[in-house]
């Protein structure tokens, strides 16, 4: 696949098929039909951790689950406030501990990739897409 737009097309190339699709329908199908081996992340520069860094990053993303699973889930609610308790609401009130949960795991996603802590976003998004290019042969153009 590759990016209709270099300022984050709403729509992409499947490389299989030539044509545009928007994008949220692709990724909702999850992979190319015609090969589905295909995968839009195969030069995504994801980090080269160390165990430690590794260990980290797995145990922040098991608390953020184990936090939204406790929120959604708790034991003992009825089922007309259970049905309120969904992913949408949660991040719409975005609680202290849910800030701090995903603060935590940016954090050490930061780490395996040996970036300061406060990086911007918008510098993270250059650097990956630095690196994305660096793996692919590509150029930004």
């Amino acid at each position: 696949m590759v990016p209709g737009s270099v300022a984050g097309a709403r729509t992409v190339r499947c490389t299989c098929r030539g044509r545009s699709r928007n994008a949220r329908r692709y990724r909702s199908s999850r992979a190319c039909r015609r090969n589905p081996r295909i995968s839009c992340f195969k030069t995504f520069p994801f980090p080269d951790p160390t165990p430690d860094q590794r260990e980290r990053v797995g145990e922040a993303a098991r608390r953020l689950v184990e936090l939204g699973d406790g929120w959604l889930n708790p034991p003992g609610l009825d089922p007309a406030d259970l049905a309120r308790r969904t992913l949408t609401n949660l991040y719409s009130a975005r609680p202290a501990w849910l800030a701090n949960a995903h603060a935590d795991l940016d954090t050490a996603v930061l780490a395996a990739y040996a970036w300061p802590a406060d990086t911007a976003d918008t510098a993270i998004l250059g650097r990956l897409l630095a690196l994305n290019l660096a793996r692919s042969g590509g150029s930004p153009d």
